[in-house]
């Protein structure tokens, strides 16, 4: 049987999971049980970027995230393309940081199609080209976008653990069942 939103099942990337402008969206994030193929598999670290939009002007297609360390394993939706380096040459953070570049966003919202629902073709994205800088610019940049990144990811496991300390003690506050002492 299939199920959506069990949380004891595995974590489920989809349209919802990928924020307008890039990077991760936490909330957006859903829970599968069912049967998947090891080919929808995500790890921690995978970039991924939406290839479907049913916004009329196609605000979300072509944005892409790293997938979080927290999620060690998880699957992918359809509406979603995971990407793969395969060549030494590329740091994640750059194709990251490149993907959500506004000039190349132009060009992949350029080559959706469709009407009420927007598909960009995964071809579309294989045909990119990359100038690339030298390695050694490459390298100092992974360096630095890596630490941003890391400082990023642990300040939205903050907030997470906040919000959920702040919706158990509201209520308890409200009721009068827990009392602020000075």
């Amino acid at each position: 049987m299939t199920e959506i939103n069990d949380i004891n099942a595995i974590p489920m990337v989809n349209l919802n999971s990928i924020k307008e402008g890039g990077g991760f969206k936490y909330e957006g994030l859903k829970y599968y049980k069912g049967d998947y193929k090891d080919r929808h598999t995500l790890n921690e670290s995978d970039i991924i970027l939406i290839n479907t939009d049913i916004t009329q002007d196609n605000r979300v297609i072509g944005w892409a995230s790293l997938i979080p360390a927290f999620l060690k394993k998880s699957i992918f939706s359809h509406h979603i393309y995971r990407l793969r380096i395969k060549s030494n040459f590329y740091s994640k953070f750059f194709l990251l940081y490149f993907l959500n570049s506004d000039s190349n966003r132009d060009i992949l919202v350029g080559s959706a199609n469709g009407t009420t629902v927007s598909m960009l073709p995964i071809d579309a994205v294989q045909r990119l080209c990359i100038k690339m800088p030298p390695q050694n610019k490459i390298d100092l940049f992974d360096k630095q976008a890596k630490m941003i990144f890391e400082k990023k990811e642990k300040n939205n496991i903050q907030i997470q653990q906040l919000e959920t300390l702040r919706d158990t003690l509201l209520p308890k506050l409200m009721s009068g069942a827990v009392r602020v002492i000075n």
